[in-house]
């Protein structure tokens, strides 16, 4: 998600698994946060299914009483590796993703992105999270 605006970033690093994430959020991302009553939830989903998919899910609450880590009092994190029971065209079709199960082992641990970014724009929370080395995006 490319940050295309004139105006810095907010950010701040977090660690969860005692792994550092660089979470960097806009200035519209900020004001709307400030709008909110409860902290909003940023879900980061490493999903391993017939393929593997990274998604963040938006939420008011975690899922299952994951803990989540602190990044201000309006946002909070947390990192929610899950792998495919099945891997079936069809059933995925119906249920709209395959049925999964959370992963709980040191490797999916190691697996905690380094950079998170977060947006809201026309109206809907957008990110993005990664491996690589924190850069800016854009």
């Amino acid at each position: 998600m490319a940050n295309l605006f004139k105006s810095p970033l907010l950010g701040a690093t977090i660690s969860i698994h005692d792994r550092p994430i660089r979470v960097e959020w806009t200035q519209r991302a900020q004001r709307e946060l400030e709008q909110r009553s409860s902290p909003l939830v940023a879900e980061l989903e490493v999903y391993f299914s017939c393929m593997v998919k990274m998604n963040i899910h938006f939420l008011d609450a975690p899922k299952n009483d994951n803990p989540a880590t602190t990044v201000s009092d309006k946002l909070l994190i947390y990192f929610r590796p899950v792998t495919s029971t099945e891997c079936s065209l069809e059933l995925g079709a119906r249920l709209g993703r395959q049925p999964e199960m959370e992963l709980h082992n040191k490797a999916v641990a190691g697996m905690v992105p380094k950079h998170v970014f977060i947006d809201f724009k026309d109206g809907k929370w957008r990110g993005e999270f990664g491996y690589d080395d924190c850069k800016k995006p854009g």
